[in-house]
């Protein structure tokens, strides 16, 4: 029973998910624009990077690459409505000088990869 409501709950978090549609650089304001859908009406969705690091391609190309998953607030929304948001944003200014930027969200089962 334990694990048939896990596997429920898993379901029912990825249902409700946003995912990206298409991710794109914008060279002008050094921020990622990212067009999300998902489902709700009910709840308020804002969504965030969470930036996880910076990584240097293990092949020997030099590419470096930031790495990052979105972030849902509205994630738990019951309701149904198809809906659209184009969010911004910006690229932390750090010490990693990315060439590439790797999205993902919760329901992307592949990364999004966002040559700048």
């Amino acid at each position: 029973m334990k694990k048939c409501f896990l596997f429920l709950m898993c379901v029912w978090q990825i249902s409700f998910a946003a995912r990206i549609v298409e991710a794109r650089w914008d060279g002008q304001t050094q921020s990622v624009v990212v067009d999300m859908a998902y489902r709700g009406g009910c709840l308020d969705h804002e969504f965030r990077v969470q930036w996880i690091g910076c990584v240097v391609d293990a092949e020997g190309t030099g590419v470096v690459s930031r790495l990052g998953n979105i972030l849902d607030t509205g994630w738990q929304d019951a309701c149904e409505d198809d809906l659209a948001q184009t969010i911004t944003f910006v690229e932390p200014h750090d010490s990693c000088r990315a060439d590439v930027i790797v999205l993902k969200s919760t329901s992307s089962k592949v990364p999004h990869v966002i040559v700048k």
